[in-house]
């Protein structure tokens, strides 16, 4: 017949051993898995963001292209007025093209336009690495992020040639508006480019 006594100290002790070790078991079992959920979610969070920034990187090298070829012409264009003015006996320095694209822009001339939508177009695609950078500072070391800031479809060199151009001609707007181009005036987009990208200023880039 099975004995009705109470437990021994040390039975009981086993017994609230084993109970408590059970119940360890289950929590830490639990966090863990807690842990990986949000580590899945994280995952599932960063890659989204990945997603919508190569949707606005798709045409990045294009625009980039177009707007380089546009300040060209610009440029070759006032450099040859200068000289004309020159041998005319005039004093007439080279205007900064982002001026003239802006005179342009605003005589809605098409190039100039397209100018415009390509400023807008790049702005956008840094703005929204801005924000897949910012809300994932966990996975900034990850292979893949790291690959997509850093080699393709983002990397240094688009940074600092978007960073020119843009830059450029946001100072134009607003020095027409006669308002100086810094502080809160400047988007944050700018010290962030050259924060990741170690830019010292538009015309040199330090690799990472």
């Amino acid at each position: 017949m099975a004995s009705t006594a109470p437990p021994s100290n040390l039975a009981h002790s086993v017994i609230l051993a084993c109970q408590t070790g059970g119940i360890c078991f289950a929590v830490a079992h639990y966090t863990l898995e807690l842990r990986a959920q949000g580590e899945r979610r994280e995952d599932r969070e960063t890659l989204a963001a990945l997603d919508r920034c190569a949707a606005f990187a798709l045409h990045a090298e294009r625009a980039v292209l177009e707007l380089e070829y546009y300040r060209r012409s610009i440029e070759q264009r006032e450099q040859r007025r200068a000289r004309w003015a020159w041998f005319f006996g005039g004093c007439s320095e080279p205007r900064p093209w982002a001026e003239v694209w802006l005179d342009a822009r605003n005589a809605f001339e098409p190039r100039a336009r397209e100018g415009e939508a390509n400023r807008v177009a790049l702005k956008n695609l840094w703005f929204i690495a801005k924000q897949a950078w910012e809300r994932h500072p966990t996975r900034r070391d990850a292979r893949i992020m790291r690959d997509f800031f850093f080699d393709a479809p983002l990397n240094a060199a688009l940074a600092q040639r978007c960073l020119r151009l843009c830059e450029e001609m946001d100072e134009a707007r607003l020095k027409r508006r006669g308002r100086p181009f810094g502080g809160a005036d400047r988007p944050s987009i700018y010290p962030f480019m050259e924060e990741a990208y170690a830019i010292a200023d538009r015309h040199h880039v330090r690799r990472r």
